[in-house]
């Protein structure tokens, strides 16, 4: 198939490229911060743009520069439930109430309907765990 038959797809290709310099000089920035509001900050940016790849991306490259922030894996599950991974989704949010339990019930809840809905009976009874460890935090 030649590409000339797909115009939308040849201009997709013309803007990749400066998608990536952009990203790349957005990523070489924030590798030099010790600022995890800088990394919020630009993940936060795409997503207003509906660049939910590249905010994802953001918020991967906070996790690996702050592995024990809580924040940053549970806004990286907002994300990945934007771009409909449900399970990555599921596993940003347990690491997020891993490293903070005492985060606000709404993210227990939204774990456990995740979970819930999830096709195996070990899915079903952790999300009733999930729920009941919500509401002694809460």
């Amino acid at each position: 198939m030649e590409t000339s038959t797909l115009p939308e797809f040849n201009d997709i290709l013309a803007l990749l490229p400066e998608k990536k310099r952009a990203f790349a000089r957005v990523l070489t920035n924030l590798s030099e911060s010790d600022n995890f509001d800088d990394y919020r900050l630009a993940a936060n940016t795409y997503r207003t743009k509906g660049e939910f790849e590249i905010a994802a991306a953001c918020y991967r490259a906070a996790i690996r520069r702050f592995p024990d922030s809580a924040v940053a894996y549970r806004e990286l599950g907002a994300i990945q439930e934007l771009l409909e991974d449900f399970d990555g989704e599921i596993e940003s949010y347990r690491q997020a109430l891993c490293l903070s339990p005492e985060h606000p019930f709404w993210l227990y809840g939204t774990l456990a309907r995740l979970l819930s809905g999830q096709p195996s009976q070990e899915s079903k009874a952790e999300a009733i765990e999930i729920y009941k460890q919500g509401i002694k935090v809460d």
